[in-house]
């Protein structure tokens, strides 16, 4: 696990985000994490979204509990269905080592734990993007984008990202047939609450998918590596699988739109032994949708054909 110190004892299984880039490992059981943060000295933020953050850092809590609370209003309404999720804002003072190393934020249990600070040369060296930086830096500069923009958009996309997660496992009547499908349904929540409710935030978060996708030189791009390998593709390598992942749900969301989360849980539900083939899943999601991800599906294994 890349930059990660993983807890020997942990026993139970949880779907852990990189910044919101989802890696899954054994990880502590709940009554382990809930004794871990506990040990933190934190404020508190009542509300919907009880938040919890290292004082001092109220201002970015309040950031992630607006937009996470926004996106539960609208799921809530959407699904009729009750979230019960708290947050944690912590700095790295506070953050919870004994399970990863600072700035890689996760969803577990009924935990969003998410970092409280992080400047752009931090990010580019958590997230490996010394390839291609350059590329990056010029595109902002050419659209007027600061540095901070493109975190907050990373940030809060992968945000509600994690709170897909928890809907999925939590929630929802479906069970995610292998990696692939539990990381892209988790996008797909936050891609179509940004685009029915808050479409011009999506661009920022876009253009740094696209640069990634376009400058990012992979060693492994198949599906198959990627539900194998998982993070052990290397950090970088698998951030770019999920900047790949965008295009794929912006295609989807405009064939499928909010109805495909129903769509979803029927293909796969829980109560159902889900043993797809790639292939199988490629037909269930290209339905109505004219080839659109078979289409993905060649030009991302191209990335390293011979």
């Amino acid at each position: 696990m890349p930059a990660t110190t993983i807890n020997q004892n942990m026993t139970t299984k949880t779907t852990l985000t990189l910044i919101g880039l989802t890696i899954v490992i054994t990880s502590v059981a709940q009554s382990k994490l809930d004794s871990l943060i506990n040990l933190r000295k934190t404020d508190a933020l009542g509300g919907k979204l009880p938040t919890y953050y290292t004082p001092g850092h109220k201002d970015i809590a309040l950031q992630f509990q607006d937009i996470i609370t926004e996106a539960i209003d609208y799921y809530e309404a959407r699904y009729s269905k009750k979230f019960e999720v708290k947050l944690i804002v912590l700095d790295s003072s506070q953050w919870l080592t004994e399970i990863l190393t600072y700035g890689f934020v996760f969803y577990d249990g009924d935990w969003i734990v998410m970092a409280a600070e992080m400047n752009y040369e931090s990010f580019k060296e958590i997230y490996g993007l010394q390839s291609y930086f350059q590329e990056l830096d010029k595109e902002l500069k050419r659209q007027g984008i600061s540095e901070q923009e493109i975190i907050k958009s990373f940030f809060e996309f992968y945000s509600i990202h994690e709170l897909g997660h928890y809907f999925i496992h939590r929630l929802s009547n479906a069970i995610s047939p292998n990696p692939w499908m539990d990381e892209f349904i988790a996008s797909y929540l936050s891609y179509n609450f940004f685009k029915s409710r808050k479409s011009n935030d999506l661009k920022t978060f876009e253009l740094f998918c696209r640069i990634d996708r376009d400058y990012y030189s992979p060693k492994y791009s198949t599906i198959k590596d990627f539900n194998e390998k998982y993070a052990g593709t290397g950090l970088p390598n698998y951030r770019w699988y999920h900047s790949n992942f965008f295009f794929l749900l912006k295609s989807l969301f405009e064939c499928k739109g909010e109805d495909f989360i129903a769509e979803y849980e029927a293909a796969f539900p829980k109560k159902a032994v889900n043993e797809r083939t790639t292939e199988d899943i490629i037909n269930i999601l290209d339905k109505d949708c004219k080839g659109v991800v078979k289409q993905w599906v060649i030009e991302i294994e191209s990335k390293t054909m011979k």
